[in-house]
């Protein structure tokens, strides 16, 4: 049985008996799969490039205030609010489904990016995305960005099957997703966006809905994107990481402010 397959449960924050039990046996260890892509090191290289953003909305005021924000490929970065925080509000602002008020946005090379210019540098994977699925296979549904992309149908065959076997649904392929549980709808709106092996990967609240041990093995099933792709992923949630040693750095959001952990 994999981690995924069994529940803990959690009481409020604390994660029971079971689920240390769990971590003891070693079925986790994201340290032995994470490896920082060598692009990290070098600050010159902006996969993501914020300066001095800013967004209102009529009915609530100011949702982000002057953010100013550096991350280099390869980095796997947290950030962290609680709900209402803007979180939300600077992805979609980073992604051009939000034009902020002022400053400058820059996404894997692409200044003040539209929806329009992201496939194929960017993912996304909104709060419950498994509610899009409509492929009529698990398969179809991998396969639908990389065709859009025009790839070929060996080099879709490719993307597909690598996506597939990093997020542990390979043997799902030819199910139709609309009959799969939530966990394994999860992996496959997971693996859509594996497969065009995006510069950038933006998750908005991916913890929602999963238990202890499903979060800890989407964790590892990202922390092997930088070392592979040179993905740089950014977490937004209003829960703390499964695992706190994950990214590299963690980021708080609160009244439209973002300060960094430890500072």
């Amino acid at each position: 049985m994999s981690i995924t397959d069994s529940y803990i449960p959690i009481a409020g924050d604390r994660v029971g008996a079971a689920a240390s039990a769990v971590l003891a046996a070693g079925r986790y260890e994201p340290k032995t799969t994470v490896s920082a892509h060598p692009a990290a090191a070098c600050e010159a290289v902006a996969a993501i490039d914020l300066r001095d953003v800013s967004l209102s909305y009529p009915e609530t005021g100011a949702a982000l205030q002057q953010i100013n924000l550096k991350v280099v490929p390869g980095e796997r970065v947290h950030l962290f609010g609680s709900n209402g925080a803007g979180k939300s509000s600077l992805l979609r602002c980073l992604t051009g489904f939000e034009t902020p008020d002022s400053g400058r946005v820059e996404l894997a090379g692409i200044t003040n990016p539209r929806p329009h210019h992201l496939p194929g540098k960017v993912g996304i994977m909104f709060q419950n995305s498994s509610r899009h699925l409509f492929a009529e296979s698990v398969y179809d549904e991998v396969a639908f960005t990389p065709e859009r992309m025009g790839s070929s149908c060996l080099e879709t065959a490719r993307v597909v099957s690598e996506a597939l076997s990093l997020c542990g649904i390979g043997h799902l392929a030819d199910r139709t997703p609309l009959t799969l549980s939530f966990g394994e709808q999860h992996r496959v709106a997971l693996a859509t966006v594996v497969a065009s092996q995006p510069e950038v990967l933006l998750l908005d609240e991916p913890f929602t809905g999963l238990d202890f041990p499903q979060r800890l093995a989407l964790l590892d099933i990202l922390a092997a994107m930088p070392g592979r792709y040179g993905t740089t992923i950014v977490i937004a949630s209003h829960d703390e990481l499964p695992d706190p040693t994950w990214a590299d750095r963690t980021l708080i959001l609160s009244g439209g402010q973002l300060d960094e952990a430890g500072r």
